[in-house]
């Protein structure tokens, strides 16, 4: 888990150190950054992969628990939505229907983290 979290701090701030985001007062900025946590595995589905231990589903919930607490020492958006359990036919990947919760909870964060993707959004209506 450890490593996984550093990799996450060095991709957070190699796109924060980017410069790519909007720009403002003309400066050039940094992009904001969502990290998204992965769906808790559900273990109704796992005995489709036999080298994952019962263990592995409360490795799956500390994870997510240290993934928002990295989110926040970066000072980086978090998503985790509690709905978004692996689909039990695998326990492991999202259905089509959380999918499709994932990218709304996902459009209304940007659209509430975005002003100028609301302008841009209201010239084209």
């Amino acid at each position: 888990v450890s490593d996984m979290l550093d990799n996450v701090e060095k991709l957070v701030k190699l796109v924060k150190a980017s410069k790519t985001g909007p720009i403002k007062a003309g400066k050039e900025t940094s992009p904001s950054v969502l990290l998204i946590a992965p769906p808790e595995l559900n273990p109704e589905g796992l005995h489709v992969f036999p080298d994952y231990s019962p263990e592995a589903v409360e490795q799956s919930k500390a994870f997510n628990l240290a993934l928002e607490q990295k989110a926040a020492d970066l000072k980086c958006g978090f998503l985790r939505l509690k709905a978004l359990k692996a689909d039990p036919r695998d326990g492991l990947h999202l259905s089509v229907a959380k999918h499709h919760l994932l990218g709304h909870a996902v459009a209304d964060w940007l659209w509430e983290k975005s002003p100028g993707l609301r302008r841009a959004m209201s010239r084209h209506k």
